[in-house]
C-alpha cells in the first residue's frame, strides 16, 4: 500500500494505472480496492498527521505555499507548510483562503510566516511576516526580460536591493544568537545575474573588511538594515509611467514592513521560500492534473 500511495499521491499516477503496475509484480487489485485501502491508510495515519500539524504550529518559522490541484477533475488546492527541522504538512482543500491556512497553522500562530504576497496570509495578525524574496526576484527578472529601454530601471533597482539584503544576511551569518534563536542562514538564492548589488558609485567590495573592523557587529547589522530600509523607501517614492512597474512598486509598498524580517528575526531563515517549494510533491508541477486526493482524510505529512 505504501507503494500504491506514493505512486498515486506523490507521482500523480492514476489509480487504474497503479493497479496495472502492481499487477506486473503479481499483485492483483482493482482501482476501487486501492481507493478503499488508501482510505484506511489515511485513517491510520491521521494521529501522526495531527501531531505534525501541532509541530508546525509550534515552529518559530513556517514557510507556506499553495498550488492548484485536481480532485475527481475538480479544481482544488494543495497547501504545504514547512516548519522547524523540516516538519512538513500538506493539505488538499477546496479553497485558497485564510480559513484553509488557519486550519493547519492555527489563527493564533505567533512565529515568522514566510509567504508570497497572497492577501489571506496577512490575516495572521499575531505572526511576524517575511515576504518570499524568490518570488520578487523572479518577478523582477521577468519584468527586465520584457522591458524596453528605460522600463528596466525599476525592476533592476528592486533586484539589486533584494540581492544586497541577502548579501547583508550572508555577511552576518556568524553572529552569535541568543537563547532560542538560530543563526541567520547563509544560503543565498541562486540568481544568475551580473548586475552589481548596489547602484553604480556605491562600491561595497570592502564589506568584509568594514564588518571585521566593526566593534559591535549587531550595531553594524542594525545600520545596514536602516540603510536598506532607506533604499526601499527611496524606490517606493519613484513614480514610473510603465504599468507593470507601477504594479511592482504597489506590491512592494504593500510588503514594505515584511521585506527585511529575515535580518531582524533570526528564526526567519528562509526569505527565498525555497523549502516550501522543495517540499511540494513532484506531481504538484509535473502531473497536478492527473492526481487524486485522499477521499477520507485531507491531511498528508512528511518528516
Amino acid at each position: 500500500m505504501a507503494i500504491a500511495a506514493q505512486l498515486n499521491k506523490e507521482l500523480g499516477v492514476a489509480m487504474g494505472k497503479v493497479a496495472q503496475i502492481l499487477g506486473l509484480f503479481g499483485v492483483k487489485v482493482t482501482a476501487g480496492g486501492l481507493y478503499h485501502a488508501i482510505g484506511r491508510l489515511a485513517a491510520a495515519a491521521a494521529p501522526t498527521c495531527e501531531a505534525l500539524a501541532l509541530a508546525v504550529q509550534a515552529s518559530r518559522a513556517v514557510a507556506a505555499d499553495e498550488t492548484g490541484w485536481r480532485v475527481a477533475g475538480q479544481r482544488q488546492w494543495l497547501w504545504v507548510f514547512v516548519g522547524d527541522d523540516g516538519v512538513t504538512v500538506y493539505l488538499i482543500a477546496p479553497g485558497r483562503g485564510y480559513e484553509q491556512a488557519a486550519g493547519v497553522l492555527s489563527a493564533g500562530f505567533t512565529g515568522v510566516l514566510e509567504r508570497d504576497g497572497w492577501a489571506p496570509y496577512r490575516r495572521f495578525t499575531d505572526a511576524q511576516h517575511q515576504t518570499c524574496l524568490a518570488h520578487l526576484l523572479r518577478r523582477a527578472g521577468e519584468l527586465i526580460a520584457d522591458s524596453v529601454a528605460g522600463q528596466a530601471k525599476i525592476p533592476h533597482a528592486a533586484r539589486r536591493l533584494l540581492k544586497d539584503a541577502l548579501a547583508v544576511r550572508d555577511a552576518h551569518a556568524d553572529l552569535p544568537t541568543g537563547p532560542g534563536e538560530e543563526v541567520i542562514d547563509a544560503t543565498c538564492v541562486d540568481v544568475t545575474d551580473e548586475q552589481p548589488l548596489l547602484p553604480a558609485g556605491e562600491d561595497r567590495e570592502d564589506r568584509e573588511e568594514m564588518i571585521a573592523a566593526e566593534p559591535d557587529r549587531r550595531a553594524h547589522l542594525d545600520s545596514e538594515i536602516a540603510r536598506l530600509q532607506q533604499q526601499i523607501d527611496a524606490l517606493l517614492a519613484r513614480n514610473p509611467t510603465h504599468a507593470p512597474n507601477q504594479k511592482l512598486l504597489k506590491h512592494l509598498a504593500n510588503e514594505r514592513d515584511h521585506l527585511l524580517t529575515f535580518l531582524k528575526a533570526p528564526a526567519s531563515r528562509r526569505p527565498t521560500g525555497a523549502p516550501s517549494r522543495r517540499s511540494a510533491p513532484p506531481s504538484s508541477t509535473a502531473r497536478a492534473g492527473a492526481a487524486t486526493a485522499p477521499r477520507t482524510a485531507p491531511w498528508s505529512s512528511r518528516r
